[in-house]
C-alpha cells in the first residue's frame, strides 16, 4: 500500500531531524527608551553581505532527515541590500525598545554603506551595516509538493560592522563591531533568510545596548 508510506514520507518533511548548530551568542534585552522620550529618528540605509565568493562557510545537509553532508559553499558575490528582510527587522526591533524608525527610501546599489552625498531630514541618523566572516549550517529539503521550492532551516553567526552617519555632520560619526547569531529548527519556505534576519536583529540588539550609541541617539 502506497498511501502509509506517502504519509511517512510527508511526516518527515514536516518534522525534518537535526542539523549542527553554529555558534550562538548571548542577545540580551536592550533597556526600551522612556516611552515618547526624545530620540533622534534611525533610518537604515544599506546591508552588505562581504563574503569571498566559493569560501567554506558551513554544512550543507539535504533531505528531510538533514543526513547528506558536503560543504556549504558561499555562491554570491557581494550582496547589497537597500530594502527587505534587514530593514523590515530593524524597523521591529526599533519598535519593540521604543526607538524612532525612519522611512526606508530604495537607494542606488553599491558597496558603499552611504550614497554620496546621503540626505535624510533634520534630526535623523543614517545606519550602515556590513556584515563578514559568515559560519553557516544549512538543511535543505524538497518533498512531493515543493520540488521547485526546497525548505530550509538552520543556523548562522557572523560579524556586523556599524556605522552611523550624520547627514548634517556630513560624516560617520560613530563605528561599532558586534556580532549577532540565528537558528531556526523547523523546515520553512525561506528558512535561510530568517535565521539570517534572526542574527542581524541579535546584532542590532547589542548596538542599541551600546552607551556611546544610546548617548548620540537621545541627543537632540
Amino acid at each position: 500500500m502506497r498511501a502509509p508510506s506517502i504519509l511517512v514520507a510527508l511526516g518527515l518533511i514536516i518534522c525534518g531531524c537535526s542539523v549542527p548548530v553554529v555558534q550562538q551568542v548571548a542577545a540580551p534585552e536592550p533597556q526600551p527608551l522612556a516611552p515618547g522620550a526624545a530620540s533622534m529618528t534611525l533610518k537604515l540605509n544599506r546591508v552588505i553581505v562581504e563574503v569571498p565568493k566559493g569560501s567554506v562557510v558551513g554544512e550543507q545537509r539535504e533531505g528531510p532527515e538533514c543526513v547528506s553532508k558536503e560543504p556549504l559553499k558561499w555562491k554570491a558575490d557581494t550582496l547589497v541590500y537597500n530594502e527587505g528582510e534587514y530593514h523590515t527587522a530593524f524597523e521591529s526591533v526599533l519598535g519593540q525598545y521604543n526607538f524612532l524608525a525612519g522611512k526606508t527610501v530604495k537607494g542606488r546599489s553599491t558597496t558603499a554603506l552611504f550614497d554620496a552625498p546621503p540626505t535624510a531630514p533634520a534630526g535623523e541618523l543614517l545606519l550602515g551595516a556590513r556584515i563578514t566572516n559568515v559560519r553557516q549550517n544549512d538543511c535543505m529539503s524538497r518533498g512531493l509538493f515543493n520540488m521547485h521550492a526546497p525548505i530550509h532551516k538552520g543556523s548562522v553567526h557572523f560579524s556586523v560592522h556599524w556605522e552611523v552617519y550624520a547627514p548634517k555632520e556630513q560624516k560617520v560619526i560613530l563605528a561599532v563591531d558586534n556580532e549577532g547569531s540565528g537558528a531556526l529548527d523547523e523546515f520553512k519556505s525561506d528558512g535561510d533568510v530568517a535565521y539570517f534576519a534572526r542574527a542581524f536583529s541579535a546584532a542590532l540588539k547589542g548596538l542599541l545596548r551600546n552607551e556611546e550609541f544610546r548617548k548620540l541617539v537621545t541627543k537632540k
